[in-house]
């Protein structure tokens, strides 16, 4: 009996491990949440109890900070929402654990980036140094670091420059 409740548990532990980080970052969403939706969709999946900031030119942002995980590290999820409309427009997310299905993510590397997108990323340069890359509705922010510090789901039009000013991914 006790043998089999080993065997039990290192079957779930390997189906675990094989499952792998989650891939929540798509070109239309996050953990399933799509841009232009009420505020409060957000709230469960991303955390019951944001704090509210209001912002130059009329945004506003609701931060849903994540708990540290001892492995993992941990972020946060920045909503941004522009004027009185209740509709998100950018969704910036600097967790580690999650990534697109090319397995990139906060705290990747940019090489990693490179390797898994090629040709398909625009580099945004800022001088010499290049700071976020372009995919579609996806920014990643590197800052001109080594590192991928957050990534950013936007509506068209909308600049990585949220992504460049949020705190930077945190590796345990």
């Amino acid at each position: 009996m006790r043998l089999l409740a080993v065997v039990v548990v290192a079957l779930a532990c390997a189906a675990v491990a094989a499952a792998g980080p989650r891939t929540d970052i798509t070109q239309t969403a996050v953990s399933g949440l799509r841009l232009g939706m009420r505020a409060k969709a957000y709230y469960g999946t991303f955390g019951i109890s944001p704090r509210l900031d209001r912002l130059e030119d009329g945004y506003r942002r609701l931060v849903f900070p994540q708990p540290r995980d001892p492995v993992l590290g941990g972020g946060e999820v920045e909503l941004y929402f522009a004027g009185m409309r209740d509709a998100a427009v950018a969704i910036v997310v600097t967790d580690p654990r999650w990534r697109t299905l090319a397995q990139v993510g906060p705290c990747s590397t940019v090489t990693a980036l490179r390797r898994a997108y090629g040709a398909r990323l625009a580099p945004l340069r800022q001088g010499a140094n290049v700071v976020a890359y372009h995919l579609g509705n996806l920014w990643f922010a590197s800052g001109d670091g080594p590192r991928i510090s957050a990534v950013q789901l936007s509506a068209r039009g909308l600049g990585p420059w949220l992504a460049l000013n949020a705190p930077t991914c945190k590796r345990p």
